[in-house]
């Protein structure tokens, strides 16, 4: 069979490749340094994803009937996390990097809702540095 990189399905069986990010997770090495990354950088990994959750998303996915859909998309774990109503194994919901509250000033942030997202293209638009 041949991988069609254009649909993101695999020959003609029900495989869909969905590449799928994870935010910041909080492993180890991160929860061995604490202190550093909060005196650093300025992070409380305690705020971060825990290791689990990347895989109840996957659960998820395998479980939904419409996953073929979401076939050869890049997306994060987060908003497929919001689409499931899924939340972290500490009772958790993170907030999704596209979240316009996000990108604005902490104060102005707090009054908008986490649902109201940016499209991939804005968000890396913003990353990016041109040369």
């Amino acid at each position: 069979a041949v991988v069609s990189t254009q649909s993101g399905h695999y020959g003609r069986g029900n495989v869909a490749f969905i590449s799928l990010w994870p935010g910041p997770v909080q492993t180890e090495n991160a929860e061995a340094n604490v202190e550093a990354l909060k005196e650093k950088l300025g992070v409380d990994p305690a705020k971060w994803e825990s290791v689990e959750y990347s895989g109840l998303v996957i659960v998820a996915l395998m479980k939904d009937k419409n996953v073929l859909e979401k076939a050869g998309k890049t997306m994060w774990a987060v908003d497929l996390a919001d689409e499931f109503n899924i939340t972290d194994v500490n009772g958790k919901r993170h907030v999704s990097p596209r979240a316009l509250k996000n990108m604005m000033p902490s104060w102005l942030g707090a009054f908008i809702p986490n649902f109201i997202k940016v499209s991939w293209s804005r968000v890396l638009a913003s990353i990016h540095t041109y040369y």
